[in-house]
């Protein structure tokens, strides 16, 4: 074992020298990690910054409400435990995401919270995750509100063009490539003087395409001849109708509103009304035959383009078995974002609707496929409630209220489908699963609307399964349903892409990605009393680093992770420490639904008590149960010359749900040894139900060696329409949690179980530990209730009580003495907090705390303001007062802590500096005297991320 130990030691010297090599200096880590991992995941309109953590935590609230260029989000651990209030919190950076800092920050109660900082202002929506161990801010991406509609004008009509003025040419393409051509790649071509030779690209199924081209020609005729002379020299060579002038064939999109076998084209351009009564587009909507359009000068269709101006047209397609169709379509828009606006206010009246992106081809022949032209001209009433959507973007726009389905009658339609597709019959099973959508109230419709896509799958409207798959998706971005829906949507996507093109594409979409952190901070922190003596209480330089590589596939997601660091005390070099806080690789095959992690982590869950040495594997057995087995030696020191194997444990959990649409159940059973005794041996589980309006959260730890209940905890929110968020828990736990390790308290010179050993048997041990072991309870309730947009308040009251510890004596003679208890001790706190105040982007928290212990009284007022000057430079003035008084003795305590704190940031290279400075005055009332004591610390320091 000794021999082991002293490999085990060298290996983690090597590992961490050779991050030493990649950094000069590396920084110094408390051992209470709560970030895990923070992804930026990208959506149709959106992204997404999830954030990881390393236990469960319980979201409070945030400010501001929607918007603004900083966002601080409060919340608490659900499990206690210590957190790093320097912990750098570390993601990978996207050019298109307006991020410009994470920070974790603890407040004086030792709560936690995240303070981003955007480069602009930005509009954003929090929620948190089923599993109660994650937060997602969406931002919502630029340019996804609608433009301003202007009102329409009145087409005069005008002589018919002139057949002088042609808008389009032909042109021969010769060939095709996904690579840029260059000018070697251009062949000479005879007999070709008067046309040119140029190149143009298009995006395909997220690919570049370039094309090198030949023209123009005039007609159709001249290209066909051009066509012939060139066809030995460039047997695939084809003729394209073409906007003349055209380099770059830019993307369109376009609505798909319906599909059919015919149109009657006919009636539909008889007159406006029949347009109006056979195509119903809703209110605000205009449709105007396609005379009115075909008259005007090209001048003028580009001047109602740009206000609005749509084209309703037909294109045929074929179908999977060879059929030719139909579809109805509506363009043309030149960013994907008004589409989705436009669909939106479609969807009523065409709830199979979906966006797809046309050719420039599409786009010209279209003016010989028109139905109509149409206009959207929002009337005054939904121009109120646009203006009330930007006031209060969750209300939507109010739509005719379906009668509810009664769930009887949802689960025969859903017996009835299912039946349907099992004969084959998979037209009518989307008519049901269509029906059972159209209420928007029941707990099934996450369900219909996959079974729906996959209904649509088999019956070969691929295009429309792919529109149902993406919707779901959009609707439920996580979950392992939601995986399931991607793969089969993946398969629906690459089903006709060559493998060389996949290959392309997978190259250009998942990079490796590499990024991490340097830091150093030095600490200084004296303190003098009124003789004039000084005390220095810390001098030292904390050097940090962190670096991750992440490889993610269409299959495989790898991503390894260090983090350590060293500490200088420049007042005993004896505590300086070298440290390993995390050194870990993560990895996922989503293929065979099998994920782990395997070095130096963090978890709180599944019996696990923090951070170890060890890995943890998962395995989906369906996609509602999951089992893990883990293992590993515990850590309880990230020193490196700390590490040891003298405890360690194995364990397993499993993970059930999601059942009901919010129940999740996390049963487990772990043992844990230490020098060959038995530390632990425990069952337990979690019990997790996540609504949008509630959570609530309830760990049970039993340990069957001991036979005592460790741990009993419930925690809970519900928030109402207006806002206002009800906190609640209970905590019953044993302090510290029941182990062998409890029997040192008391044996005053023993530092290890394995120095208790020899002493005693290890049913005397077991006793000896259950009676150093003292149990708290802990009661809460809080609220937070907004005012305004920027303005929220909140308080809570706590109330908490530690039993006492019997006087014992041991089969040794050794006598262990009686620890006092507590009464209840409350504690009340309230908050008012606000954002930009005075300027976009500033914070204030005024805070008022009172505290009625058993042993004293507190009161306390605090202030907290955070003001940008401006992109790069922010000030954080800070001051709190106490005033204290013993109920035992009488003495009289009043302490006032001013601090300031300045930051100033860089872009490029992303780099941040910080000076904080403080100091703190106490005056100690005694019976015969007064005692004053002054202090005064420092920090400066820099973070660079890469």
């Amino acid at each position: 074992m000794c021999n082991l130990k002293k490999i085990q030691v060298l290996i983690s010297h090597l590992l961490f020298s050779f991050s030493l090599i990649l950094v000069s200096c590396v920084g110094a880590f408390a051992n209470g990690q709560l970030v895990d991992n923070v992804e930026v995941i990208e959506r149709a309109g959106r992204q997404d910054i999830k954030i990881d953590f390393t236990a469960p935590i319980r979201y409070l609230s945030h400010t501001p409400a929607s918007e603004g260029k900083i966002l601080q989000v409060f919340f608490q651990k659900i499990i206690p435990g210590d957190i790093d209030d320097r912990e750098e919190v570390r993601w990978s950076q996207s050019p298109d995401l307006p991020l410009e800092d994470i920070h974790l920050e603890v407040d004086s109660a030792g709560n936690p919270n995240l303070l981003f900082t955007f480069q602009r202002q930005v509009q954003f929506k929090i929620t948190t995750g089923d599993d109660l161990q994650s937060l997602t801010i969406a931002i919502k991406k630029r340019g996804v509100s609608p433009t301003p509609i202007q009102p329409p004008q009145i087409a005069k009509k005008v002589a018919k063009p002139s057949k002088s003025i042609q808008k389009y040419a032909y042109t021969i393409t010769l060939k095709s490539s996904t690579k840029p051509f260059t000018k070697t790649d251009i062949p000479p071509l005879s007999g070709f003087d008067n046309y040119k030779v140029y190149t143009s690209r298009f995006q395909k199924n997220d690919l570049t395409i370039h094309r090198l081209r030949l023209g123009y020609f005039d007609t159709e005729s001249q290209a066909r001849k051009g066509l012939a002379k060139l066809k030995k020299q460039f047997p695939t060579a084809w003729i394209a109708k073409v906007a003349k002038g055209q380099t770059i064939e830019r993307p369109s999109y376009a609505i798909n509103l319906d599909s059919a076998a015919q149109y009657d084209l006919a009636s539909l351009k008889r007159q406006t009304d029949q347009l109006n009564k056979e195509l119903k587009m809703g209110p605000g909507w205009t449709l105007t035959p396609p005379a009115d359009y075909q008259t005007q000068k090209p001048e003028k269709i580009k001047a109602q383009a740009e206000q609005h101006l749509y084209q309703l047209y037909i294109t045929k397609f074929k179908t999977d078995d060879g059929r030719i169709s139909n579809r109805l379509r509506l363009g043309f828009f030149s960013r994907k974002e008004q589409a989705e606006e436009m669909l939106t206010i479609l969807k009523e009246f065409y709830p199979q609707a979906w966006i797809t992106l046309v050719s420039a081809q599409e786009k010209i022949q279209s003016e010989d496929q028109s139905i109509a032209t149409a206009r959207y001209q929002a009337t005054s009433t939904l121009a109120v409630i646009e203006r009330a959507k930007k006031v209060m973007p969750k209300t939507k726009v109010p739509s005719k209220k379906l009668k509810a389905i009664p769930m009887e009658q949802i689960d025969k339609l859903f017996a009835e489908a299912e039946k349907e597709m099992t004969s084959g019959n998979f037209r009518r099973a989307i008519q049901i699963y269509t029906k059972i959508l159209t209420d928007k109230e029941h707990k099934k419709r996450k369900l219909a609307l996959e079974l729906l896509a996959h209904a649509r799958e088999r019956n070969g409207q691929l295009a429309h399964a792919r529109a149902e798959y993406k919707k779901y998706i959009e609707l439920y971005p996580e979950g392992e349903d939601t995986e399931r829906v991607r793969q089969r949507l993946a398969g629906l996507m690459t089903a006709r892409v060559s493998p060389q093109k996949k290959l392309k594409k997978t190259k250009k979409e998942y990079p490796l990605q590499v990024y991490g952190s340097v830091s150093q901070f030095y600490y200084y922190d004296e303190t003098t009393d009124e003789t004039g003596n000084t005390v220095v209480n810390r001098s030292s330089l904390s050097s940090n680093m962190d670096f991750s590589i992440r490889k993610r596939t269409a299959t495989y997601d790898i991503r390894t992770l260090a983090v350590g660091g060293y500490e200088a005390d420049f007042e005993d070099s004896s505590n300086n420490e070298t440290r390993i806080t995390n050194l870990y690789v993560d990895a996922v095959d989503k293929k065979r639904n099998l994920s782990g992690r395997f070095g130096r982590q963090s978890k709180s869950t599944g019996g696990v008590l923090g951070r170890f040495d060890g890995g943890q594997a998962s395995y989906n057995l369906t996609p509602k149960i999951k089992v893990t087995g883990v293992g590993g030696y515990s850590v309880s020191s990230t020193d490196i010359d700390d590490f040891s194997t003298d405890k360690y444990f194995y364990g397993m959990s499993l993970d059930f749900g999601t059942f009901g649409s919010y129940w999740d159940f996390s049963p487990y059973v772990i043992e844990q040894k230490i020098n060959g005794l038995t530390d632990r041996q425990a069952i337990g589980g979690e019990i997790r139900f996540f609504h949008p309006n509630a959570t609530f959260f309830t760990l049970t730890d039993y340990d069957i060696y001991y036979d005592k209940l460790n741990t009993f905890l419930f925690n809970g929110n519900i928030t109402f329409p207006n806002k206002t968020m009800i906190n609640m828990m209970a905590d019953y736990r044993n302090s510290p949690i029941l182990s062998i390790n409890n029997a040192l308290q008391g044996h005053v010179g023993y530092t290890s179980i394995s120095d208790l050993a020899p002493l005693y048997s290890e049913d005397e041990l077991k006793e000896i530990a259950i009676n150093r072991t003292a149990r708290s309870k802990t009661f809460m309730l809080g609220i937070v209730q907004p005012l305004t947009s920027k303005l929220q308040i909140s308080a809570d009251a706590t109330a908490s009580k530690l039993s006492s510890l019997d006087a014992f004596e041991t089969s040794r003679g050794i006598r262990l003495e009686a620890v006092p208890g507590t009464d209840y001790d409350y504690y009340y706190s309230l908050q008012l907090i606000g954002s930009s105040l005075l300027k976009e982007g500033d914070i204030a928290i005024v805070g008022f705390n009172y505290t009625d212990a058993s042993t004293h009284e507190t009161y306390s007022a605090s202030l907290n303001t955070r003001y940008p000057f401006n992109r790069s430079w922010r000030i954080n003035p800070r001051v709190r007062v106490d005033w204290r008084e013993n109920k035992t003795d009488g003495v009289e305590q009043f302490k006032i802590r001013p601090l300031l704190k300045i930051d100033y940031s860089l872009r490029k290279p992303r780099a941040r500096f910080e000076l904080e400075i403080g100091g703190e005055w106490v005056d100690n009332k005694l019976p015969t005297e007064t005692e004053k004591t002054s202090g005064y610390f420092a920090t400066v320091g820099y973070r660079f991320d890469f």
